[in-house]
């Protein structure tokens, strides 16, 4: 069995009420069960089996109902903050903002490691600030896709030792100079698309001049050959 896993963690929560209260092991888990919600030790570990996801089972071994969770429980949130304000301090000396906070955060996913008991989340956010009015507008916003390891220790959440990995960024100076270059793109292209649609429509009136010519001397030479043959015919008549 994994050192980790929900029914491990639950077996050590059971021991330590043994230790602090005196109880008899199996006292002890049956409280714990009951306390969670379910009717007893046995239905908690036949649960466990069958879905070790289930909410009730979450939140008696891991204090919460759902991984995604985890990021705003105990100190985690005001930890990550101060980790990505050491990590992006020499970005953050570049903008005209200061007061910056964690805004608008998505947990993307959540995956649970039960040898390592290291839980690992993919996470979205913007790391806002707060605009220097009297200072030139430069940016006051990162936008950031990062990965968080997280521990369960002693019935807390806590961040690992280098559990903060920013995978990309960029800030919201960034993403307007690239929405400009993306709409001087779109205007290059569109004004390209027009200097090509003039070429057709020459081409196609050269083209268009060009068949309506030879259609008119297809015509005169088929009405010249007809006055021949008339002329000729008339020829004939008038010599007999």
């Amino acid at each position: 069995m994994s050192d980790f896993s929900p029914l491990s963690i639950f077996k050590s929560q059971a021991k330590q009420l043994v230790r602090d209260q005196g109880l008899k092991l199996f006292a002890a888990q049956e409280t714990l069960a009951q306390k969670a919600g379910f009717a007893d030790y046995h239905e908690f570990s036949v649960v466990d089996q069958r879905n070790p996801k289930d909410p009730l089972l979450m939140v008696a071994v891991f204090g919460v109902k759902d991984f995604s969770h985890a990021i705003h429980e105990d100190d985690v949130y005001v930890d990550l903050d101060q980790e990505l304000e050491d990590q992006l301090s020499g970005a953050i000396a570049e903008t005209n903002a200061s007061g910056f906070t964690i805004d608008a955060l998505e947990v993307d996913a959540a995956e649970y490691n039960d040898t390592t008991g290291v839980l690992t989340l993919g996470i979205s956010l913007t790391y806002q600030g707060q605009q220097d009015q009297e200072r030139m507008y430069h940016s006051t916003a990162f936008f950031l896709i990062a990965t968080v390891e997280l521990l369960r220790r002693d019935g807390k959440w806590l961040l690992t030792d280098e559990g903060v990995s920013i995978s990309s960024g960029e800030s919201d100076a960034d993403r307007d100079r690239r929405s400009e270059w993306e709409h001087w793109a779109q205007v290059e292209d569109a004004e390209h698309g027009k200097r090509i649609s003039m070429a057709q429509a020459l081409a196609n009136e050269l083209v268009f001049r060009s068949t309506t010519q030879s259609f008119w001397l297809m015509r005169k030479s088929r009405l010249m050959n007809r006055m021949m043959g008339y002329r000729t015919a008339t020829g004939s008549i008038w010599s007999l």
